[in-house]
């Protein structure tokens, strides 16, 4: 994809451009990305954008969705005509084939997905494997911007704390235990929150994410990304946090059998109360199911202490 892209004002200019520069790509055999949902929002419109995207193929034209962009002049220059990939990509999007049948055809090398798959990324990943289900996905270890702190393994339930490139210590996610923690000192099951010293000077600093172990390799800890340690929401001393509210969500959602595309709960500051967003993605849900599903939250909210 030319880097020319982001100097795109329309997000729907950015989106299609993107896609035409994927579906070019016969050779496809990796795609990184941090979230799963940047790769399903792309393809969404895959179908809608085909005729567009087959023709600028062909031509080696660039057609925008939405014409109160300019074109960067990069684009065209990378643009050409490749009429032969345009006929096969024509072929498929105009099929029968289910839409991962259809994915798997344009880019028959395609082996492995990196992306984030913990935290608030995990319940996105069932619509990703979806539309891939030969497709590898892999998870990301924990990155932040100041530390390379675990990376994945192959099989394994977690990724390896990156012991030899930082010295980490650690903190009892529930306040329970005040001392810090090494990386030897960690036990099966248990949540924390990450402190870092790197060789480049960085002194003991608190990342503010949580992580839990979930295993070992040999003796390294094998570790999971659970959420952030200082994102809280209080309205009137409720004190929610993310992971509390995550999990009583995927709880709630899993008990009533309800898969979700997308879910957010907003705290309504004149109301003093919070609202769930919720899109299904089947959309079956009778208002008994939906009226039942509130009360699961409500009462899985309420065992915040």
């Amino acid at each position: 994809v030319p880097t020319a892209m982001p100097r795109f004002t329309e997000v729907e200019n950015f989106r299609y451009c993107t896609l035409l520069y994927l579906i070019a790509a016969e050779d496809l055999a990796l795609i990184s990305i941090w979230s799963p949902t940047f790769l399903t929002a792309m393809l969404a419109p895959l179908e809608q954008w085909s005729e567009r995207a087959c023709r600028d193929l062909r031509e080696g034209t660039v057609s925008l969705p939405n014409p109160d962009d300019d074109v960067p002049p990069e684009l065209y220059a990378k643009a050409r005509a490749r009429k032969h990939r345009a006929a096969r990509v024509e072929s498929i999007l105009s099929s029968s084939l289910s839409l991962a049948e259809k994915l798997m055809r344009l880019w028959p090398r395609l082996a492995l997905i990196s992306c984030w798959a913990d935290g608030g990324s995990a319940r996105y990943l069932r619509q990703l494997k979806e539309f891939f289900p030969h497709v590898e996905v892999q998870p990301k270890g924990l990155l932040a911007t100041e530390a390379f702190v675990s990376f994945p393994l192959i099989d394994r339930p977690g990724a390896a704390l990156a012991i030899r490139s930082h010295f980490f210590e650690f903190i009892a996610a529930d306040g329970s235990r005040t001392e810090l923690r090494t990386a030897d000192q960690l036990e099966r099951g248990g949540k924390y929150q990450v402190v870092i010293t790197t060789g480049g000077g960085l002194y003991r600093y608190q990342l503010g994410d949580v992580i839990q172990v979930v295993g070992f390799e040999n003796l390294c800890p094998l570790v999971r990304f659970i959420g952030r340690a200082d994102r809280v929401s209080d309205l009137v001393g409720e004190k929610l946090s993310e992971a509390h509210v995550r999990e009583v969500l995927d709880h709630a959602f899993a008990a009533h059998d309800i898969a979700q595309r997308f879910s957010m709960v907003v705290p309504m500051t004149d109301l003093r109360c919070y609202r769930l967003y919720l899109q299904e993605a089947d959309g079956q849900s009778t208002p008994a199911v939906l009226d039942s599903l509130g009360e699961s939250i409500e009462l899985g909210l309420e065992k915040n202490p």
